[in-house]
């Protein structure tokens, strides 16, 4: 056999090997379209989708809905009543009602009185109260903000009801993990939200909190975290801060610094572990977002939040196994961080994540240490008792992120 038959031959194999791939690639991608193409344009059945996907939970909320979203006045539908969710004022009591309808994908309820139907709904403009000859606007909603339909997306209308989730826990310029029990916001939580806001156009909401900070760390559990000094770089983009606060930042994060001719990495604690992959992650990911020079490269010891960071360039590795079960099957007695599960099933770009039996709301937190759970009571004394809270900031932005992938 001579050169050029080899040479011919190899070619040839190359070319079916090529081939093979396109092929596989291809019925890959129509496989992928068409189990999103099946996927219910309705709410409850994206919900009922996603929840064949994932594990169910059992928040207990009951029957409710928050208006108010954005730097808005909040106000509370339950039991026929409309309610100040701050003072706890009854705004309108609808004492004959026959019948209710709660829409979360659309901000409205509807509430039948004898022959009269009345809508309560939240839109761009505020929210509004609408009866057979009458219109009136809240108290305090007229701010605006946006609110896109997604179209386009396959979970379209659970896109919808994460946003407002996100949007409620928003007062006065501050995002919260939860209105209710939080009394100060974390950065953490306020970065992954403005992650959320920056595609819905909202993330302006923000900037006048973030433009009067002046602390490096936001002490949540009394600890300096190295996590906060990226989230608050990345935050600097949105609003600019004062220089000499920016000029501390990046004095402090050279100070976290270890450079070993190897590695060169974030060291510090986040949640009361040494997860630096986690911080110096967020770091890389805001250096590059307000174009700083990054050098940084990853973390010997990453920590159990390493595959939180499903917002790097790194490819999903297959999760690790237990007698053939991932770590996800033997946590599902335990959901009250959904947002962990969360993140790391964009991360492992799986479904292995925690859905409410409930259709609203969609997000939640439970047993936190720095929670005020007594808040809880303006919505639910059972909730009080559980301590749980619902709607939660950081869970909703892991859901939303992760979802926000999936285009029709």
């Amino acid at each position: 056999m001579n050169t050029n038959d080899t040479i011919s031959r190899l070619s040839q194999s190359d070319m079916v090997k090529s081939l093979a791939l396109v092929l596989t690639t291809f019925l890959l991608l129509v496989s992928c379209t068409e189990r999103y193409m099946t996927v219910p344009k309705d709410y409850h059945g994206q919900l009922e989708a996603l929840r064949e996907k994932c594990a169910v939970y059992e928040t207990n909320a009951p029957r409710f809905f928050l208006f108010g979203m954005g730097n808005r006045a909040k106000y509370i539908y339950k039991n026929y009543t409309l309610r100040n969710l701050d003072s706890g004022e009854t705004v309108m009591a609808f004492k004959d009602a026959v019948s209710d309808s709660i829409i979360p994908d659309k901000y409205t309820v509807i509430v039948t009185v004898g022959d009269s139907v009345i809508r309560i709904l939240e839109d761009e403009y505020g929210v509004r109260v609408m009866g057979p000859q009458s219109e009136c606007l809240l108290d305090g909603t007229s701010s605006h903000v946006y609110l896109p339909e997604f179209d386009g997306f396959v979970y379209d209308r659970v896109l919808k009801v994460l946003h407002h989730e996100l949007l409620i826990n928003i007062k006065n310029s501050i995002a919260y993990p939860n209105i209710l029990v939080y009394y100060r916001p974390f950065y953490r939580d306020a970065f992954m939200a403005t992650l959320c806001l920056e595609k819905t156009g909202n993330a302006y909401l923000l900037a006048d909190w973030i433009a009067g900070i002046s602390q490096l760390y936001d002490m949540e559990n009394g600890q300096a975290e190295a996590d906060n000094l990226g989230e608050l770089l990345y935050l600097s983009h949105v609003a600019r801060f004062d220089n000499e606060l920016l000029l501390r930042l990046l004095v402090e994060i050279r100070r976290q610094t270890i450079d070993d001719g190897k590695h060169k990495y974030l060291s510090g604690t986040t949640d009361g572990a040494s997860n630096s992959e986690y911080a110096t992650q967020i770091l890389k990911f805001a250096l590059a977002k307000t174009g700083l020079h990054d050098d940084y490269t990853d973390s010997p010891t990453p920590g159990i939040y390493k595959d939180l960071c499903w917002f790097t360039n790194m490819k999903p590795k297959q999760r690790e196994t237990v007698w053939g079960l991932t770590a996800f099957f033997f946590d599902k007695t335990d959901f009250s961080y959904p947002y962990l599960q969360w993140a790391r099933a964009h991360y492992y770009d799986d479904f292995e994540a925690p859905m409410p039996a409930a259709d609203y709301p969609l997000s939640w937190e439970a047993l936190a240490s720095q929670a005020h759970y007594e808040g809880m009571a303006a919505i639910s004394s059972r909730a009080v008792e559980q301590k749980i809270c619902y709607p939660h900031l950081w869970t909703a932005a892991e859901m939303f992120l992760k979802l926000y992938q999936y285009k029709r």
